[in-house]
């Protein structure tokens, strides 16, 4: 029995010992070895370029003491990218159809000529990882845009928000989760608010998006109600429609002549006008509690809601024509001065200026660092023509040293200074700080009202800012009572304020237009405007961020990127900016849990290749046509000027007033153009756009003073004095007086 025992002890000591070292073995083996496949499927892979990315993990794996099996190429490694944006689109979409409501915000740019669009939307969404429902802002990538018209600009969000609404409807993960097809109208439906700028652009974008946000809504009710209605409910609505679909071509028999294809057509419309119809009754049938989320209007806000001035520092940021004339109509004093000096001590190219020295961000900051440091810029210029050799100042170097002498130009650099040490810089950090917060823009209705509030009171008392103790002046000077941002330049502005007498009228004039300015720009927050009126149920389903810096941020990283990288293709970088951005990673872990959902991206990754190189071929196209037919408008044109030419050569031109009444229509029109072909005087103010009335009485002081010498034809004359005349000819000419001797002649 002990025997027994013993033997079996034995076995079971050596069956442990042979047991942990097959596991010792198998725990050796497997850290030796890493499968890039795993169920035929890449591993993830990230932060490497894409031609490097093999021999990375090849050179890794040696390094940690493994045999990496399998090989990743170049095209695997752009596939992989393509797939991260596809399921970013197909989180987005998810998250659209889940959510209540949401909101667009975009700013544009244009790159080597193309005009290029950055998109985001913020929803109410729940967090992937934590579950927890909060606002977020989803990038919805760069696209750019064959021209930079609002009819252009809505053709992109429908493919945009049209593309991303396809992949998630014929994704597996939505037939396994989501409850129905997402549609594009069912996405515009919940469209509550564009979040812009006040450029005409922008405004006509955001009326063709609310109005195409009324007729989704009438869709998807009309929609809802037709599949709750049964035949004897439709057959009315489909019999009224019916007789005036053939009423509008004619009539049965005109109807019956018509292709099959045109009667398909019109049916359909037909169909389309019945669903309209039941979602406009269905609409009115509602509360109104429910007829006010729906027909919730489309809120247009600022994009930052800061002053014009803080925004634009070069030619190169303007972006509408508001800009380019406000910059136009300041080609000398202190924002002149603040231009030269951008361009001299910081161009904008890195060959020019002296971009180790300065650093401007706004024409207001530049105004305060030229007025605080005067003289040491003043050394600086002279200190730049001592070291040329032609001891000689550039034109624009010329120009800024002039300007820095010039006391006028002094006053408005004070001026500016004043204005963003007052406002202007605390605005900027109370606004940056309620976008860090995730602030919605819509409950900042009462900081704008205060900004408004403040400029009047320094409009009625500009020379509180021009004396008095710097340290306490500014609770009553600075918006919200905060510390000066710049006391140097306050007191600057102190010790040059006796010599200046004219300062105070200047800052009440400006506080006064930027007042004005404004409520211009905070129009929508005004008392009875969109977004007072709107209840607080309804400014939290448009939320959306105080400051536009996502876009213009996104738009500034594209930029450089394609500075850096002009090989890397837009689709790339738009697929990883939304992986990264939008927690795709941490949705794909909750959501992607079966083989068909990676199979399917893989699937619409080979789909999508190409995509850029069909977009810029659409641009081109579109350029083609668009010179083409700019070029046929100008050969009209030119047609019609020159058949102009030869009416009005071949028109007799009228030199009796009494006949001018009769003239009317083009017949009045020519005349005008007649008259002012031969010089005529005193028409400039006269065109055709002009009432008739006035054309008539401007044709007859023109005979007039023709007929009582006061001005001739051009040309009339030009016989007189000509040696190669025939001398024998002597008939006087159809517009000149008979003389005298000719006259007694003729009665001789």
């Amino acid at each position: 029995m002990a025997s027994m025992l013993k033997k079996r002890d034995d076995r079971a000591i050596g069956m442990l010992e042979r047991t942990i070292q097959r596991t010792k073995q198998a725990t050796l083996t497997k850290a030796k070895l890493f499968h890039l496949l795993e169920k035929g499927i890449y591993k993830e892979a990230v932060g490497v370029s894409g031609n490097y990315v093999n021999g990375v993990i090849h050179v890794l794996g040696k390094l940690f003491g493994m045999d990496v099996v399998g090989n990743v190429s170049r095209s695997s490694v752009a596939c992989f990218i393509r797939e991260g944006g596809i399921a970013a689109k197909i989180q987005v979409g998810y998250e659209i159809s889940e959510a209540d409501t949401f909101t667009l915000s975009g700013d544009g740019t244009s790159h080597c000529a193309i005009n290029y669009n950055s998109c985001h939307i913020s929803l109410k969404v729940d967090d992937h990882t934590t579950g927890e429902a909060s606002h977020k802002t989803r990038f919805l990538g760069i696209m750019p845009s064959l021209d930079g018209s609002s009819a252009e600009s809505i053709k992109d969000w429908e493919k945009m928000l049209g593309n991303i609404s396809d992949l998630l409807s014929c994704s597996p993960f939505a037939q396994r989760h989501h409850k129905g097809t997402l549609h594009l109208a069912g996405m515009f439906a919940k469209l509550v608010g564009v979040n812009s700028d006040h450029c005409s652009k922008e405004k006509k974008d955001t009326q063709a998006l609310k109005a195409q946000k009324e007729d989704t809504v009438h869709q998807v009710l009309g929609e809802k109600k037709l599949s709750d209605m049964d035949d004897d409910e439709l057959l009315p609505h489909f019999i009224k429609a019916r007789e005036k679909m053939v009423k509008a071509v004619g009539g049965e028999e005109a109807w019956g002549n018509l292709a099959e294809t045109e009667q398909a057509e019109r049916k359909a419309e037909m169909f389309h006008s019945i669903i309209m119809e039941l979602g406009k009754e269905s609409l009115e049938l509602m509360s109104d509690d429910e007829k006010r989320i729906l027909k919730l209007p489309i809120l247009l806000a600022n994009q930052d809601n800061a002053a014009v001035l803080e925004g634009v520092t070069s030619e190169d940021d303007i972006e509408n024509e508001v800009q380019a004339r406000a910059l136009e109509m300041t080609g000398s004093g202190g924002i002149k001065c603040a231009q030269l000096a951008g361009a001299v001590l910081n161009n904008k190219l890195d060959k020019k200026g002296h971009h180790d020295l300065f650093r401007f961000g706004s024409y207001c900051k530049v105004a305060i660092e030229l007025i605080v440091h005067l003289d040491r810029f003043k050394e600086f210029l002279s200190f730049i023509q001592a070291k040329k050799g032609t001891h000689r100042w550039s034109h624009m170097e010329q120009n800024l040293w002039d300007a820095l002498h010039d006391t006028p130009t002094l006053c408005e650099l004070l001026v500016l200074g004043l204005y963003a040490e007052t406002v202007g810089k605390h605005y900027m950090a109370i606004i940056r700080a309620h976008a860090k917060n995730g602030t919605n823009m819509l409950m900042l209705g009462p900081l704008h009202d205060n900004v408004c509030k403040h400029l009047e009171v320094l409009h009625w008392d500009p020379e509180q800012l021009l004396s008095g103790d710097v340290d306490t002046l500014h609770l009553i000077a600075v918006l919200y009572g905060q510390e000066w941002q710049g006391p140097d330049f306050i007191r600057v502005v102190h010790s040059m304020a006796p010599t200046l007498p004219h300062l105070s009228s200047l800052l009440r004039a400006f506080f006064s237009g930027a007042g004005k300015t404004w409520e211009r720009f905070t129009s929508e927050f005004a008392p009875g405007g969109l977004i007072d009126e709107a209840s607080l149920e309804e400014k939290e389903l448009a939320w959306m961020l105080p400051t536009n810096d996502i876009n213009e941020g996104a738009l500034g990283s594209f930029r450089v990127m394609m500075c850096r990288q002009p090989q890397l293709s837009l689709s790339g970088q738009n697929a990883q900016a939304m992986y990264f951005r939008n927690e795709t990673q941490a949705f794909m872990k909750q959501y992607f849990v079966k083989p068909e959902d990676l199979q399917f991206l893989r699937s619409m990754a080979r789909e999508s290749t190409g995509e850029d190189q069909k977009r810029e071929q659409e641009i081109i196209e579109h350029s083609r046509q668009r010179a083409a037919e700019k070029e046929a408008t100008r050969k009209k044109r030119q047609q019609k000027r020159q058949e102009k030419d030869l009416r009005l050569e071949a028109l007799e031109l009228v030199l009796d007033e009494t006949k001018v009444p009769g003239l009317k229509g083009e017949a009045l029109k020519d005349m005008l153009d007649k008259f002012k072909a031969v010089g005529a005087p005193d028409l400039g103010n006269v065109n055709h756009r002009s009432k008739v009335g006035a054309i008539r009485e401007a044709l007859i002081v023109a005979i007039e003073k023709y007929n009582n010498g006061t001005w001739r034809i051009a040309g009339e004359d030009e016989g007189e004095g000509d040696e190669s005349s025939d001398p024998g000819d002597d008939e006087p000419s159809a517009l000149e007086p008979i003389s005298d001797w000719e006259e007694t002649d003729s009665e001789d």
